[in-house]
């Protein structure tokens, strides 16, 4: 158990770092009508396996991770861009617990969004 332990708290740690750089990543931006509902999906949580995996990959191949950042990012990114568009089409009023973008802010502005994070 002490290596699911050690492995455990290392993907904590990655994921906070993810969450941060996320949410500091559309801050103080305009016109807050497009970026405060990009931000909102950018900061509704998740798992975010596929922006670890690419840091997992940076890490398995000798890169470092502080270069990898951005990488991760972008796949983080553009994976919240297919669910706000998966959303809309299948009329989802729920992600993660909270209103999705459609419900929120309507459905012009929820494609607008997913556009903008593409």
């Amino acid at each position: 158990m002490e290596k699911f332990e050690k492995y455990q708290k290392y993907y904590n740690k990655e994921v906070q770092k993810i969450d941060k750089k996320l949410s500091n990543l559309l801050e103080n931006k305009e016109p807050k009508s497009l970026y405060e509902p990009c931000s909102y999906i950018l900061q509704s949580g998740g798992k975010h396996l596929r922006a670890y995996f690419v840091l997992l990959a940076t890490k398995a191949v000798g890169g470092k991770l502080s270069q990898a950042y951005n990488a991760a990012l972008s796949v983080e990114i553009l994976h919240n861009f297919t669910l706000v568009h998966d959303d809309i089409m299948d009329s989802a009023e729920k992600r993660r617990g909270r209103r999705t973008l459609h419900i929120k802010y309507d459905v012009s502005p929820a494609i607008l969004a997913g556009d903008n994070l593409i």
